[in-house]
């Protein structure tokens, strides 16, 4: 997956971000760099040969990428999250979680063997946690294309009534719409 994540962030940089004409099942516009980012994911999990089953927000139903049943994994991922901001040039991103099996229907958060996500802005970061594993890493794409193990959190929580504030929604602020 690092290896998608570095040739998004290039992508992200360079490529078009008009419309395809196209609308996923979730009804939201599906832009190239979304097509092209879910592309290189879905080629990524095949390649790696212990994907047995992927869906993405842009193709929701499940694909059989070729890995093993048993000893196999599973991946859901938003190809690129907050594609829509990309020409305002704010940070967007590739979220995915790991499950291990061949089926995605009926797991839980809590079932999942890795998440992570790349995020893709001032710097491209890389951003990594796993079941069995203490801690978060955090890599960095570097200029020259190398990727930095760049910093390790032993613990990552937040507050259950924790608000948040989306720069996608600054629009919401100019009408005065609360955000939840």
């Amino acid at each position: 997956m690092g290896e998608a994540i570095r040739t998004i962030a290039f992508k992200v940089r360079t490529a078009s971000c008009g419309g395809t004409q196209c609308v996923n099942s979730f009804g939201d516009e599906q832009l190239a760099v979304d097509m092209l980012a879910n592309k290189l994911l879905f080629e990524a999990l095949e390649y790696s040969h212990f994907c047995k089953n992927a869906c993405s927000e842009e193709v929701p139903e499940l694909q059989d990428m070729g890995g093993p049943v048993e000893g196999g994994f599973s991946v859901a991922f938003d190809p690129l999250d907050g594609s829509s901001i990309v020409d305002t040039n704010f940070s967007v991103g590739t979220i995915f979680g790991v499950w291990p099996g061949e089926k995605l229907t009926g797991v839980r958060g809590r079932d999942q063997v890795a998440a992570a996500m790349g995020v893709y802005g001032p710097r491209t970061t890389y951003i990594l946690a796993l079941k069995d594993a203490p801690g978060t890493h955090e890599f960095l794409l570097l200029d020259e294309g190398l990727i930095l193990h760049y910093a390790y959190f032993s613990s990552i929580s937040y507050r259950s009534r924790q608000k948040a504030f989306l720069s996608s929604y600054t629009f919401l602020c100019s009408k005065k719409q609360r955000i939840t």
